[in-house]
């Protein structure tokens, strides 16, 4: 049985406490306090979307983004319990998405918007909820409309990911922990059109165990490319097989794949991130690493690649969102602490290189608004450096005479003694 939130067929208010320019911010990103953080590489600063109090439990963690709509005007957060909040970026309003929550304990795996109608919400036991949503106008307070249309896929225990086919609107992936692959059509849900099988059995004749952590369509496509929690990354072909017609395993690596993005100018690229913080570049032709890349010291969380431009960023436990050009740069091209654990980003594709930038000072000390929640960290760093700087400058130097070496003799021996 499926619960629904308090707001059936209207936005619930929750706060109206920042108001910025759709272009303000490059990358924003969810951390596991709850905070979405709106960051600016170019003046490397950021700012908090949302207020402190309103991330008081570990069920308000953010772990997973997507956008609304096309345009980019409309952010979607999904929360640990289930509940999705939707920031109006141009409005600054943030409402909550009346949508459907399990009944049981669920941690909320990911969400998938389709065309401002549906969205598409997957937990880690299994349910997938595919929700209707009728937007009659422009208002923040009550534009959205929950439809009686509601389908629920059950995909199986233990689901780690889920993935929507943008050329294909009514195919969803799943896949998890002894959970194989599965393409689902969301127009007859009783069955996926199709299960992977398992690879054969390794040289001892043991079972391959089966966990998919990440899954994502190529472009224009059917098929599918994972990465398993054993540094596996796999191509699926569900015309051709059932079993991976690709299958590279990552040398000297056997930790889990937390990340993985597909190159959108090639459907043959793709970046993949670890738990040890490895980030690389792998080509799916060659089946063969391309090159590493630089930077991390945690465990890697989420990449997204840019629209347009051929470079991305990628977040991680060590609190850093970093950002790489990919064929050139080894090393992050910027690199900005946020001062959290991020789970989860999202890539501005309005954001290029030859940007100046905004700053965000003047956005936070504007006349219109008096009551911002927005937390700018930039002038207490400096003051922080500074500080530092001139402790370290008062202290005296000591310096230390050089000692001579000692001269060790050699010990004579009590052998020969004895002999004589």
């Amino acid at each position: 049985m499926a619960t629904t939130m308090p707001c059936i067929g209207e936005v619930q208010l929750i706060s109206k406490s920042f108001t910025m320019n759709q272009h303000l911010f490059n990358i924003f990103t969810g951390t596991s306090t709850g905070l979405l953080k709106g960051s600016s590489m170019c003046d490397k600063n950021f700012a908090n979307l949302n207020s402190i109090d309103s991330c008081s439990s570990k069920g308000k963690e953010i772990t997973c983004m997507c956008w609304w709509d096309s345009k980019e005007r409309n952010l979607l957060t999904g929360l640990r319990n289930g509940q999705v909040l939707n920031y109006w970026l141009e409005v600054g309003v943030i409402t909550n998405i009346p949508k459907s929550v399990p009944a049981e304990k669920s941690i909320l795996r990911s969400i998938k918007a389709v065309d401002k109608k549906i969205l598409i919400s997957a937990f880690n036991t299994g349910k997938l909820n595919c929700e209707h949503f009728n937007f009659d106008s422009d208002s923040s307070t009550s534009c959205v409309k929950q439809l009686n249309a509601e389908i629920e896929i059950n995909s199986g225990q233990d689901l780690f990911c889920m993935d929507h086919n943008l050329s294909f609107h009514n195919q969803v992936a799943t896949g998890g922990k002894e959970n194989p692959l599965k393409v689902w059509d969301i127009n007859s849900p009783t069955n996926p059109i199709f299960t992977a099988k398992n690879v054969p059995n390794d040289w001892l004749n043991l079972r391959v165990p089966v966990w998919v952590m990440k899954t994502q369509f190529l472009h224009n496509s059917d098929k599918l490319v994972t990465g398993t929690g054993f540094s596996q990354i796999r191509l699926y072909d569900p015309a051709a097989q059932r079993r991976p017609v690709i299958d590279i395993q990552i040398k000297d690596s056997k930790y889990p794949i937390t990340a993985l993005a597909l190159r959108p100018t090639s459907d043959f690229q793709l970046i993949v991130g670890t738990t040890i913080g490895n980030l690389s570049l792998y080509d799916l032709r060659k089946k063969d690493l391309v090159q590493n890349y630089k930077g991390f010291a945690g465990g890697i969380t989420d990449v997204k690649f840019h629209a347009i431009h051929p470079y991305f960023a990628a977040c991680g436990v060590d609190r850093y969102v970093r950002c790489y050009e990919v064929d050139t740069h080894k090393k992050e091209m910027h690199s900005l602490f946020l001062k959290s654990e991020l789970n989860c980003l999202l890539l501005s594709s309005s954001w290029s290189l030859d940007d100046q930038g905004h700053s965000i000072e003047k956005y936070t000390q504007s006349d219109h608004l008096p009551d911002t929640n927005l937390v700018e960290d930039k002038k207490e760093t400096l003051d922080e450096d500074n500080n530092n700087e001139s402790v370290w400058d008062q202290m005296e130097v000591i310096k230390t005479k050089k000692r001579r070496k000692q001269l060790t003799l050699p010990v004579k021996s009590k052998v020969k003694k004895n002999l004589k």
